[in-house]
């Protein structure tokens, strides 16, 4: 009976923290997307002083964050990003609008995937 108990409590456990690390990644990926929107607004409007300091902010934020999500998520789509954050640095740095936008959408592709890598699905679960 106790060994039920312990691998119900187990079982919960683990459940309670994967919904926490799902919320977490969600929160995150939302807030990213809204300073990328930004970025590209400021990109835009070619007003590329504010749009690096907002790029700078966010790399900031991103590197804080990507050190807590690589205890539990796949370290190829962090790298991915961080290295697509750099590269937006560096074309923003350039003026180069074509390649600001592009960067900030493989940005968003590479936070979309690590959300939807994490998601519960039969494969995930086994």
């Amino acid at each position: 009976m106790k060994r039920t108990i312990t691998v119900c409590v187990i079982l919960i456990l683990i459940v309670i923290l994967s919904t926490l690390s799902l919320l977490s990644i969600y929160n995150n990926k939302n807030y990213m997307f809204s300073q990328l929107d930004k970025i590209e607004t400021s990109i835009a409007n070619n007003d590329f002083e504010t749009a690096s300091k907002q790029t700078q902010n966010l790399n900031i934020y991103w590197e804080n964050k990507s050190k807590i999500f690589a205890t539990y998520i796949k370290h190829n789509n962090l790298e991915k990003s961080s290295e697509h954050l750099s590269l937006l640095l560096k074309a923003i740095s350039l003026k180069e609008k074509t390649e600001c936008v592009l960067e900030v959408e493989n940005i968003k592709f590479y936070i979309e995937e690590i959300y939807k890598s994490e998601l519960p699905t039969l494969r995930n679960v086994l």
